[in-house]
């Protein structure tokens, strides 16, 4: 979908979410907008996969180093 598309179900989803409640007055919802290149994100799902498994494995690296400086 476009970004100007998936913005705005997300909008609809939010004010069904929030029927009846003072969170769907148009103050809390209205200032999201978009600018600019309304074009679909394509994500490539092979090097999205090795992104998040290169952090995962920094994470933890990160994480042992603070456990093991502060233990």
């Amino acid at each position: 979908k476009s970004k100007s598309e998936a913005l705005r179900m997300a909008k609809i989803s939010y004010l069904d979410k929030n029927k009846g409640s003072i969170l769907s007055h148009p103050y809390y919802w209205s200032g999201f907008v978009l600018n600019g290149n309304t074009d679909p994100i394509e994500i490539d799902n092979a090097t999205s996969l090795w992104g998040w498994v290169v952090l995962a494995i920094f994470g933890i690296l990160l994480m042992g180093y603070f456990y093991k400086k502060y233990r």
